[in-house]
């Protein structure tokens, strides 16, 4: 009876704790995530603000590699580093995908079991609906894990070719996100103070914001995944000279150079909320932009400033002509008459 008992107690002093933490995780999901620009509840400090969802599965990278050797593991470690985070887990998602549509490990030895693979996994990518700019970068995927392993690259065969052209053009859509214009960076350094609630994070996003803008930089280059894995742009690659800021440009996770004071990272989800903050503060649509929306305004901008194409390419560092897709005029006029 006394164990019965203690069993109730115990649950009884359990659930308000349970209940509690129910709350606590239904209010964060209802919570909106771009914040009100009214009174001071506009005023947040961006160290309280988490990136949402799991952490980065990056590490399933190395079970990909479960046809090798475990004296080797620490060699493709090395081989990781030396791609960005992001990329890193999207080719690990299509290396585990492909090897998903092998029939057994000396399947893998062949060139025409390679073809039949990546043709199993077309149908399936087929099935889900995915645009052919998606396919094409999960091929680019594929071409370096070919390449890894000195096998034929079968995504050069002209069929696999053709077909992930026909898809692009059957499944192109326009892309509509907005160039942020020089005359609404402007804008959105002026209302920063107003956002942000001390002068360090006022002074940490002018930065970034304007880093992002003026470098044409991937909100992936510049900005940490979340707020305990470091970024890509490192303190070491900064140098001020006058008034001219250089910068080195990393392709690997080196270290942070945009930090809190408390020496956490500024994480994209935080970058992403205080940016929509700060539309909303001046009467712009935050839906309209995206973080992608400063890389696109600098080629905009840079056209309109009659760059020359090269300088162009040099400044958002393209080495083909996709940076013509990016020069948005139109666009630019809509945002600056919003």
């Amino acid at each position: 009876m006394s164990a019965g008992h203690n069993r109730d107690s115990a649950a009884a002093k359990g659930s308000p704790q349970r209940q509690r933490r129910r709350t606590s995780k239904g209010e964060r999901q209802e919570q909106d995530p771009i914040p009100s620009t009214s009174g001071q509840s506009r005023q947040m400090t961006a160290r309280q603000i988490s990136t949402p969802g799991p952490e980065d599965r990056g590490k399933r990278f190395i079970n990909t590699f479960w046809l090798m050797e475990n004296c080797f593991r620490q060699l493709i470690e090395l081989m990781a580093d030396s791609l960005s985070h992001t990329t890193l887990k999207v080719y690990s998602r299509v290396w585990a995908e492909w090897i998903a549509n092998t029939d057994a490990e000396k399947g893998l030895k062949y060139h025409q079991s390679h073809i039949l693979a990546t043709f199993s996994y077309l149908l399936k990518l087929k099935k889900t609906g995915i645009c052919g700019s998606t396919v094409q970068k999960n091929m680019a995927a594929l071409s370096f894990l070919f390449k890894i392993f000195s096998w034929k690259d079968v995504t050069k065969e002209f069929l696999i070719k053709i077909i992930v052209k026909g898809w692009k053009i059957n499944t192109a859509v326009p892309d509509k996100r907005t160039p942020l214009s020089f005359e609404t960076l402007n804008k959105l350094l002026k209302v920063v103070p107003n956002v942000c609630r001390d002068k360090y994070e006022t002074i940490l996003f002018k930065t970034a914001f304007s880093l992002a803008f003026f470098g044409a930089f991937r909100i992936g280059e510049l900005v940490s995944p979340s707020r305990s894995k470091q970024g890509v742009l490192n303190i070491r690659d900064i140098k001020i000279l006058g008034q001219s800021v250089f910068f080195k440009h990393p392709k690997n996770n080196q270290g942070p150079f945009l930090i809190h004071e408390d020496s956490s990272y500024v994480s994209r989800y935080q970058f992403l909320v205080i940016f929509r903050a700060c539309l909303k503060a001046i009467s712009l649509c935050p839906r309209s932009f995206c973080t992608h929306s400063f890389r696109i305004g600098a080629a905009t901008e840079a056209s309109q400033l009659c760059f020359h194409e090269d300088r162009i390419k040099r400044l958002g560092r393209w080495s083909s002509n996709r940076f013509k897709s990016y020069i948005r005029p139109h666009l630019l006029t809509s945002s600056k008459s919003s």
